[in-house]
C-alpha cells in the first residue's frame, strides 16, 4: 500500500470526509478532548476564486 501525503488538496477532502477522523484530527492539533467534541461538519468544502489568475479548486 502506497501513502500519500495530505499535502494535496484530494488528499485531505477524502480522509476529513469521515466524521471520526475530523474529530480527532482537531481533538490534536486545538488540544481539546475527544470526549469535549460533540459534533464536527464542513460547511462548504468549496474554495472559489477571487482573482482571474487564482486556481479554482473543485
Amino acid at each position: 500500500m502506497k501513502i500519500i501525503p495530505l499535502k494535496y488538496d484530494f488528499c485531505v477532502k477524502e480522509v476529513m470526509e469521515n466524521e471520526t477522523v475530523r474529530r480527532h484530527f482537531i481533538s490534536d492539533v486545538l488540544s481539546i478532548p475527544m470526549k469535549d467534541i460533540k459534533s464536527v461538519r464542513i460547511l462548504n468544502p468549496f474554495l472559489w476564486k477571487r482573482y482571474k489568475k487564482q486556481k479554482l479548486v473543485y
